[in-house]
């Protein structure tokens, strides 16, 4: 349990101070134990200066096009759509360009419908080298179900889930940037029950981040980050349970109860 944690923090405190970070292998649980509360404390601290940064400046770089998607109102009748609906697997192309819908902060977008099982695994891909995709996938009532920014250390965007219905689904492809535009290359396969996995932890880790770093919900925040810790313990994703453990320790940090974190 106190390795685990201790994992956590430096994977986050090699980050922020790498001093720290490296002497973790060299030291006792007492010291680990204190080094995991400095490593909190400066990721609170951090925590702090951006969101006064960010109140403070509008303009300041964190708060580039950070729309919570999830209160976004999207309208798949106007976009631009492919004609025909789409069977998994498939291979489009297309372009993001003047003249398109945009979103409500300000991203083009182009939309692409297709039919899905109930139990399918989908694995979607977005790529450009034009500009820094992301990925939505909504349900027929144009409700939210996933999306992704950022994946595999590059700025193409990447999600697989699970279908919980048999209905017609839609891939809305944007931009991260209000200003950005440009080719893209959208494919569509099956999944692995595996990457359906990682892909649920990742959004429910995102979920989690956009509940308390922006709204400052940590009891919400706490319960996503819990489901999210469980999921990458069953892929053995260890990586991002670090990362996780960390984010739990922020917000027991909040609760002013940091040895909390270290139950997990």
């Amino acid at each position: 349990m106190l390795k685990s944690i201790g994992v956590s923090f430096v994977v986050l405190i090699s980050t922020l101070s790498p001093q720290i970070g490296y002497a973790t292998s060299a030291i006792g649980a007492e010291s680990q134990s204190q080094l995991i509360l400095a490593g909190e404390e400066l990721l609170w601290n951090t925590f702090k200066s951006e969101k006064l940064a960010l109140a403070l400046d509008p303009g300041h770089p964190t708060q580039k096009n950070l729309t919570n998607l999830s209160k976004t109102s999207f309208k798949v009748s106007h976009g631009k759509q492919n004609e025909s609906l789409l069977q998994i697997p498939f291979n489009q192309t297309g372009t993001l360009e003047p003249g398109d819908k945009t979103l409500e902060n300000g991203s083009l977008y182009d939309i692409y419908t297709f039919t899905g099982q109930a139990g399918q695994i989908i694995k979607v891909s977005l790529i450009s080298e034009d500009f820094d995709t992301r990925l939505l996938l909504l349900d027929a009532d144009e409700e939210l179900i996933a999306s992704n920014d950022d994946s595999n250390d590059s700025s193409n965007s990447e999600l697989a889930w699970q279908l919980t219905e048999t209905k017609e689904y839609h891939l809305f492809i944007t931009t991260y940037g209000d200003d950005e535009r440009g080719a893209y290359q959208l494919k569509a396969t099956f999944g692995t029950i595996q990457e359906a996995k990682k892909a649920k932890a990742d959004q429910l880790a995102k979920e989690s981040f956009d509940l308390w770093y922006f709204d400052s919900l940590f009891e919400e925040a706490l319960e996503k980050s819990e489901q999210a810790l469980k999921l990458y313990r069953e892929i053995e994703d260890r990586y991002n349970e670090g990362i996780t453990l960390s984010e739990i320790g922020v917000i027991y940090r909040h609760f002013r109860q940091p040895l909390r974190a270290l139950e997990y």
